[in-house]
């Protein structure tokens, strides 16, 4: 777990110990039937514990740097959508210029794994079963225009 750095404006006082939350989960009485509503996730430890006891968990952060942090920590789809009878996973990547390369080059195998390990969570939240497939949108950008649309339709395949 990466450290941050407490920021006043925000009031923030972080979970660090892990019986802390597993504590407060269970005086709670949660269960499987309960949906909770977190507001300043942090870190994202009480979140995890949660996320293996409640149905349903929808986390609210402020704080851009901890966004990141969660985004790591439990994935994140940027667009779901059904193509036919195909529920459609697609990844969004923009560049401004293609000097570090094209945008669907960013989705290498280690994101690959994280989009797809967020799509099974997903699929089996919402019990749906059937036909997947994983995209890709990129983006190019030149001076805050952009150039260019490419949508790579099955860009990987699980």
């Amino acid at each position: 777990m990466e450290k941050y750095r407490k920021k006043k404006k925000f009031g923030q006082n972080f979970l660090t110990s892990p019986a802390i939350p597993k504590k407060i989960v269970t005086q709670s009485g949660f269960d499987k039937s309960y949906g909770v509503l977190e507001i300043g996730a942090g870190q994202g430890i009480l979140t995890e514990e949660l996320a293996n006891t409640v149905g349903k968990v929808v986390s609210v952060e402020i704080d851009s740097d901890l966004m990141e942090c969660l985004s790591k920590r439990f994935g994140e789809i940027d667009i779901i959508a059904q193509r036919k009878s195909k529920i459609v996973f697609v990844e969004v990547k923009t560049r401004s210029g293609a000097g570090y390369g094209m945008p669907s080059e960013a989705v290498d195998y280690y994101k690959q794994q994280k989009i797809i390990k967020t799509a099974q969570s997903y699929l089996l939240e919402h019990r749906l079963d059937g036909e997947i497939s994983f995209d890709v949108i990129e983006v190019l950008l030149s001076g805050g225009k952009v150039l260019s649309v490419n949508h790579i339709e099955n860009a990987f395949i699980t």
